[in-house]
């Protein structure tokens, strides 16, 4: 069996096709069989690519050229395929011929990928290493900070939507029915009125029980909300309004009959009650009482 050499197992040559040395029949590699590339991200030393950039000059009037350095890397990608990358900013790095800079590539190379640092015979190249080599740490480990912060997050905020998930119940909405409707609206604007006036508190001091105040306070409240006749308020208690189970009273017991004698014990006490109206209406708009 023919083995690839491992230089030509690094570098493919066109639509994937390897050659090997003792004949001249093709291996063809499908994609999929390259997964082990990713094991191996990168390959052969960084180096140092230079980027024209502008700027304005001193002055601020013209834009002068510059020559921007940036410690990258090559490496291939799911596919296969080489990709360069940056792995950091060295800035302009004036006075660096093409030899220095491949220099301090060289030394970069080894402190960042086997931490180790071979000797230098120019002092300047290696101090620019060491410096290069810390910043490249920092950055690192600034990287790894914001990374575990930014997981802790995502983990509190997918326990945090679990436990709310928790709590949610799915309802099919076609399986709802509304059963004993009541409405509660202006009944509850209506007796937030009467607490205001404080007849609940006339009607108690002119003798009137508590049973038979809820009474009284409940036939104004539905008189006012609908205005008909006794028989019908009872059937808009019984069937319609809220009105009963505000005040702890039962639907059923409501009846045309003792709204007759609510309404009569009401009257007799009509006199009084307009002129307790009367002076509660003044007191909240502050206006002097005229008798």
């Amino acid at each position: 069996m023919l083995l690839l050499p491992p230089v030509l197992s690094v570098f493919p040559i066109k639509n994937m096709k390897f050659f090997s040395l003792f004949t001249k029949t093709p291996f063809v590699w499908h994609p999929a069989d390259l997964s082990g590339f990713q094991n191996f991200p990168n390959f052969g030393p960084m180096f140092i690519k230079s980027v024209k950039k502008w700027r304005k000059d001193e002055k601020g009037e013209f834009m002068t050229p510059y020559r921007y350095h940036r410690l990258c890397e090559s490496y291939r990608d799911a596919n296969g395929k080489t990709q360069q990358r940056m792995l950091l900013g060295l800035g302009e790095l004036i006075g660096f011929s093409t030899d220095n800079l491949k220099e301090l590539a060289g030394l970069l190379t080894e402190m960042i990928d086997h931490d180790e640092c071979r000797l230098c015979e120019d002092a300047r190249i290696y101090e620019k290493a060491l410096e290069f080599y810390q910043l490249y740490k920092d950055t690192k480990r600034q990287e790894a900070s914001q990374a575990a912060l930014q997981s802790k997050l995502s983990l509190e905020a997918q326990q945090l939507a679990d436990a709310r998930k928790r709590d949610l119940v799915t309802v099919n909405l076609k399986s709802l029915h509304a059963t004993d409707v009541r409405q509660v609206g202006a009944e509850h604007v209506c007796r937030s009125t009467l607490s205001t006036l404080r007849l609940k508190e006339f009607l108690l001091s002119k003798g009137f029980s508590r049973q038979q105040t809820d009474i009284a306070l409940l036939q104004i409240i539905a008189r006012a909300v609908y205005p008909y006749s006794e028989l019908k308020t009872v059937s808009y208690l019984q069937e319609n309004s809220a009105l009963c189970e505000m005040f702890g009273i039962d639907p059923s017991d409501i009846t045309k009959d003792l709204l007759y004698q609510s309404a009569s014990k009401l009257y007799s006490v009509h006199r009084d009650l307009e002129n307790w109206l009367h002076r509660r209406v003044c007191s909240l708009f502050n206006r002097v009482n005229v008798n």
